[in-house]
């Protein structure tokens, strides 16, 4: 288990696993809260929401990336750009 150690939070990283971006990984919701039971703090790293636009193209735009984040249970962000489109992803739902 890997909060055993009294962590309260980890980052999700930069790279993609089965071509979908950590920051929208699926399996960070399913290991994090279903597998382990814990929720805790799951951040980005700084510029990953951007990165899941430019450089991954898995989303067509910001506040989708910031919707898709929040789905798997990103609950902090590091991009300062993060308040407005997760703003807009919200009015948008």
């Amino acid at each position: 288990m890997g909060f055993e150690a009294g962590a309260r939070s980890y980052m999700a990283a930069y790279n993609a696993m089965n071509g979908i971006p950590m920051t929208a990984q699926p399996i960070l919701k399913e290991i994090t809260i279903k597998e382990w039971g814990v929720n805790h703090i799951i951040t980005t790293d700084a510029g990953s929401l951007d990165a899941m636009v430019r450089a991954h193209k898995y989303f067509p735009d910001l506040p989708t990336a910031a919707a898709g984040a929040i789905k798997v249970g990103i609950n902090q962000f590091l991009d300062g750009i993060y308040k407005v489109n997760v703003t807009q992803a919200s009015r948008r739902s």
